[in-house]
């Protein structure tokens, strides 16, 4: 029911977000917040496994991320620069970790633990996280609200499949030492539920961008549904551990 009543709240706004123009800086704060979250949940994860990442560094490497997609914009040698920045964060983040650590006189080995953590939830969380910003940001206002519909239908969409399919026939469990509530047949009906989206998603809007969300060219349907929904299941059997 706290599902519900979220979806029921915040949908409404996001969906506004991505829509309208001028609510661009909602979008942007939206994600902020997500990105947020999503690294404290992170954060208190990795303590209960007994790893100790760098809140500092993790927060600091994770807003280094954000503002580079955030200013990022499509052009000539645009990506060698958005490849380089990223390159630069990660060697001043992992220098960074490690010197703190040092200082903080952590053992060798809780220094190695410790440094990792701090660059999978940087990488994991803020550097994927951060492409929406930049894909709100960085097109025209119809493809713009195109890839991220596109996004947010599959994301959606798997899980509400996967979560119905599996409470309906799940027998066969998926990991049951990770998530015992995971089963194969909530995969299959996650992929399948995504599927179907994608074959009712036959043309372009007619009326422009305002039914982007319900509609979507077949081309960037198929590039995209399989590895959106393989990434989707992988990471929540990640976060079940």
């Amino acid at each position: 029911m706290s599902r519900i009543l979220t979806a029921v709240a915040v949908l409404p706004i996001l969906i506004a977000s991505i829509l309208i123009p001028w609510l661009q800086p909602l979008f942007v704060a939206l994600a902020a917040a997500a990105l947020a979250l999503a690294l404290y949940e992170f954060y208190l994860l990795a303590r209960k496994r007994d790893l100790r990442p760098d809140v500092v560094a993790m927060f600091l490497g994770s807003a280094a991320f954000f503002t580079i997609f955030l200013f990022d914009r499509p052009g000539p040698g645009r990506l060698m620069d958005l490849l380089l920045l990223s390159q630069l964060t990660l060697v001043v983040l992992t220098i960074g970790s490690l010197i703190a650590a040092t200082l903080r006189g952590e053992p060798f080995e809780r220094m190695l633990t410790s440094t990792g953590a701090t660059l999978l939830g940087v990488i994991y969380i803020a550097f994927l996280g951060s492409h929406l910003v930049a894909l709100r940001t960085g097109f025209d206002q119809p493809l713009s609200a195109d890839l991220l519909s596109f996004f947010f239908l599959v994301l959606m969409g798997s899980d509400a499949g996967a979560y119905y399919a599996g409470r309906a026939i799940g027998k066969h469990k998926l990991a049951p030492k990770i998530s015992p509530g995971k089963t194969w047949e909530g995969v299959v009906g996650g992929g399948e539920d995504v599927g179907r989206g994608r074959r009712r998603s036959s043309c372009r809007p007619i009326d422009g961008h305002a039914c982007s969300f319900l509609v979507l060219s077949r081309a960037t349907a198929e590039s995209g549904v399989a590895p959106r929904v393989s990434h989707g299941g992988v990471g929540n059997l990640w976060r079940s551990c």
